[in-house]
């Protein structure tokens, strides 16, 4: 009984996605393995093309089957979802697992209202609430800060504003109280002080319904207000893995290094000028051998042509995929 209580809410293990390409096949995703706690608040975070997003929808297995190939395991509770059938995936899907998709005005259907949109979410997996559902979209609305429900609920997506829509998608999201909660870069195209209001939500609702988050950014500001835990990606890969203070304060990866010298953070950020990283993330028929962030990195060895690093354990909680660190 104890061993179970203390395992992972939600464990990835050598997570590998392969887009089957008529000239070969390309791995968006590469091997990755994470974990994430009850109630743990972890983010992943990298440029654009690093595998994200594509990570999220291999395990809400949204990936279209003809195109797209998965193995590994990805455990939720102890069940492989890669091994339920589609209907098993259906029932847990919203459920127990939900998501919160990029840009709330492609996600949400123009045209139903938004009090129905929220509905049927909660009738999929509710089919003996049908007296109640009205009170409970409201309830729902109103949870996630949503001003005036009862007008809200007879509108229509672009009658909404930016913020507004993505706390549609959360209530939707949220309706079912899932046990975790995919947050696919929640604060796109929002202002500043729009994007503060949506993450302190984010932030208390995963405390007060006991939430599990795996938030998807590129923004390190994001990264450094909400999450508990940061996994930094590479090319489809994990390089680097351990607990936001720690990986601010003390990185180890020059890839995340190299982000963070990007941003304003930290103390004597006034005066300090800011660097970038040379060159961009490699496209997927250009990964190179070895290291795949090798081509960008100052420090880079013969070692690190030759061999790909393993993610491997450099201080306690922290781990790195880097030759250079592992051998440091």
């Amino acid at each position: 009984m104890n061993d179970e209580t203390k395992s992972p809410l939600l464990s990835v293990l050598d997570l590998t996605v392969t887009i089957e390409d008529v000239k070969r096949p390309l791995l968006p995703v590469r091997g990755v393995s994470f974990s994430v706690e009850k109630a743990q608040r972890v983010c992943l975070v990298g440029e654009s093309g690093c595998g994200k997003t594509m990570t999220a929808y291999s395990i809400m297995r949204l990936l279209h089957r003809e195109r797209f190939t998965t193995s590994g395991r990805i455990l939720f509770d102890g069940r492989d979802l890669l091994t339920l059938s589609d209907e098993s995936m259906r029932q847990l899907r919203g459920k127990d697992i939900a998501m919160v998709f990029q840009e709330p005005m492609t996600a949400l259907n123009p045209v139903l209202s938004i009090g129905f949109q929220i509905r049927e979410a909660i009738k999929i997996h509710n089919v003996d609430i049908e007296g109640n559902t009205r009170s409970l979209v409201l309830s729902t609305m109103s949870k996630v800060g949503i001003p005036d429900p009862e007008l809200v609920y007879d509108q229509y997506p672009h009658e909404l504003s930016g913020g507004l829509r993505q706390r549609v998608m959360m209530a939707m999201a949220l309706s079912c109280n899932p046990r975790l909660l995919i947050a696919d870069e929640p604060t796109t195209a929002l202002d500043v002080s729009i994007q503060a209001q949506i993450l302190d939500l984010i932030c208390r609702l995963s405390s007060t319904m006991d939430l599990a988050l795996l938030l998807i950014s590129h923004n390190l500001g994001v990264v450094a207000r909400i999450a508990q835990r940061v996994m930094v990606m590479y090319a489809g890969n994990i390089v680097e893995d351990g607990p936001v203070k720690r990986l601010f304060d003390h990185p180890l990866h020059p890839y995340t290094r190299g982000l963070l010298a990007s941003v304003p953070y930290g103390e004597n950020v006034t005066g300090r000028r800011l660097s970038s990283i040379p060159g961009s993330v490699p496209s997927l028929d250009e990964i190179p051998a070895g290291c795949a962030f090798r081509n960008r990195c100052a420090m880079a060895e013969p070692i690190c042509s030759e061999q790909t690093p393993p993610l491997e354990q450099v201080e306690e909680d922290h781990m790195a995929a880097c030759h250079l660190v592992a051998s440091g």
